[in-house]
């Protein structure tokens, strides 16, 4: 064996698909990669991924390589929602339902966890 060859498996993202992802997530939001929220999460990464670099990763690999790029995602508004009383209350009597009806006119159909 040669002295700094690795085993394992090989990695599916090339350094420049690397550099790229780096870029995409650095100097640019979602909402240009026609995600509807504004803040990065594991699968808006991963969808960006697959749909511009054709490479389809779990989870678990977008989580590392955000780490290897010195990179987290955002979480999700559910932890201030869940802090702040308030804001649930208006989620759940406004944006809710208007979510809702927004779904009903595509055809689509949201259910409500009880």
């Amino acid at each position: 064996m040669q002295e700094g060859s690795r085993r394992g498996r090989p990695r599916k993202l090339s350094d420049e698909d690397m550099v790229w992802v780096y870029d995409a997530v650095t100097m640019g939001s979602p909402l240009d990669h026609k995600s509807e929220f504004c803040l990065w999460t594991f699968a808006i990464i991963r969808s960006m991924i697959a749909q511009r670099r054709g490479v389809d990763l779990i989870k678990s690999a977008v989580s590392w390589l955000l780490a290897h790029l010195g990179l987290s995602p955002k979480r999700s508004l559910y932890k201030l929602y869940k802090q702040n009383p308030k804001v649930i209350e208006r989620y759940l009597q406004k944006t809710f339902p208007e979510v809702v009806e927004r779904a009903h006119e595509f055809g689509a159909e949201i259910y409500k966890e009880t």
